[in-house]
């Protein structure tokens, strides 16, 4: 719905009659179809290319914080991905959300580059390993489940 205003001179800005009017467009059919089934949800549909997993420093002190990053790459929405749970860190470490930030892939077009930094802090004095991180993600290509993995943070 809209209104159809017609001003001939400064009077008729107060004095008009305005005429609604409806303009109609066509149907669209969309056909969409379900993920298959799954035992988890998935974090993204899309396709993944790589997970990159990175810290700095790689040493510290009990308290000071570390930043790790998560660096994914690929086609979609990376947008959508929101910040995922880092997975089997050891106890004596501490882990915090920080930030997200997408960009547009330069080298690849049609890709994107999607970060997520988290702070991780030594609570007690010890030698650490982070285990490999992993999202599980719909390939829409493909049309499979996938899992991406990234390799273990010494």
């Amino acid at each position: 719905d809209y209104t159809n205003q017609k001003h001939g001179n400064v009077f008729s800005y107060f004095f008009s009659q305005n005429a609604i009017k409806r303009v109609y467009s066509n149907t669209l059919s969309i056909p969409v179809d379900p993920l298959p089934s799954s035992n988890k949800a998935p974090a993204f549909i899309g396709t993944l290319t790589n997970l990159i997993a990175k810290i700095e420093p790689a040493h510290s002190r009990v308290g000071q914080g570390m930043l790790l990053t998560l660096t994914l790459s690929g086609q979609g929405d990376l947008e959508s991905i929101n910040m995922v749970a880092l997975q089997n860190i050891p106890e004596g470490l501490a882990w915090y959300e920080s930030q997200k930030t997408t960009q547009v892939d330069k080298a690849q077009p049609g890709h994107a580059i999607h970060r997520m930094e988290y702070i991780v802090q030594g609570l007690q004095p010890g030698d650490y390993t982070i285990p490999p991180q992993e999202i599980f993600y719909f390939d829409d290509i493909q049309r499979v489940y996938k899992t991406i993995k990234t390799t273990t943070l010494p």
